[in-house]
């Protein structure tokens, strides 16, 4: 018999998250960052593009729809499959290794101003992806059918109200605050 305290998902899912995230730095710096530095998108040529770019909106919204809602719909579906733990595992893996492989490559370009860069490119859209994706864990967490009636598909449009809020802020707030600090760098 264990007295050990048991995690929750989403207590499992972040430590998931945390292991990944090392692993996308060890990783990286293993790799060298400097060579996908030199040919990948935080080149400080691309980067000056991007500071002085017109920014179409209306269209990075809809190439961020065509990425965010695929996801969401799969982790909405599959998640909820009885081996639905190992899909929001593999998204959670993904998403703390590249993130991690994201902030050496920044870090590695533009030192201490890098670690700002990292963090000013989710600004402002993961204050509501990641309540979004934590209530996605939650409503799809639960085993008992009662509750996937009405309640269900309640929860899941406020769910996706909120990723279209992320979206939105992401796709119109987030340049605008991108360009704005890319003048500090």
């Amino acid at each position: 018999m264990s007295h050990g305290k048991e995690f929750s998902l989403r207590q499992q899912l972040f430590f998931e998250f945390l292991a990944c995230f090392f692993a996308g730095i060890l990783t990286a710096n293993f790799l060298g960052a400097d060579i996908f530095q030199e040919n990948g998108n935080l080149t400080r040529y691309y980067l000056k593009q991007l500071q002085y770019a017109d920014i179409a909106a209306q269209e990075l919204f809809w190439h961020v729809c065509a990425n965010r809602l695929p996801l969401f719909v799969a982790l909405l579906l599959l998640g909820g499959i009885p081996r639905g733990r190992l899909v929001h595992a593999v998204f959670v893996a993904w998403s703390g290794f590249a993130y991690g492989y994201f902030c050496v490559m920044t870090i590695s370009g533009y030192g201490a101003k890098g670690l700002i860069l990292c963090l000013m490119a989710l600004f402002p859209q993961f204050l509501l992806y990641i309540p979004v994706y934590l209530g996605l864990v939650g409503l799809v967490g639960h085993r008992d059918r009662k509750r996937r009636g009405f309640r269900f598909l309640l929860v899941a449009l406020l769910l996706l109200c909120g990723l279209i809020a992320g979206m939105l802020l992401e796709s119109y707030t987030n340049p605008i605050i991108l360009q704005k600090m890319l003048n500090f760098l």
